[in-house]
């Protein structure tokens, strides 16, 4: 098994239309499945996240072998704020 997850994002889409979305979802998936629902807004976009256990059959990466360019010294875009 494997965490996988689906957002849901959206700038238009109420907070109670993105939930819903995600609530579908999460039923879909089942409770032994579901891990975790999270949210956040960023800049007037709202953004939920399903987290669940997936069968997987390909071997997950090793955590070394993955990148980490998206927190790296300068990969940040140019709008980042840092205030």
């Amino acid at each position: 098994m494997r965490v996988r997850f689906q957002t849901f994002i959206s700038s238009w889409s109420s907070w109670d239309e993105l939930f819903a979305q995600a609530a579908t979802f999460a039923t879909e998936v089942g409770p032994h499945r579901l891990i975790n629902i999270s949210h956040s807004c960023d800049q007037k976009q709202g953004v939920v996240t399903v987290w669940y256990w997936g069968e997987d059959e390909e071997e997950a990466p090793k955590a070394d072998e993955l990148t980490q360019s998206a927190t790296e010294e300068g990969a940040r875009p140019e709008d980042w704020r840092t205030e």
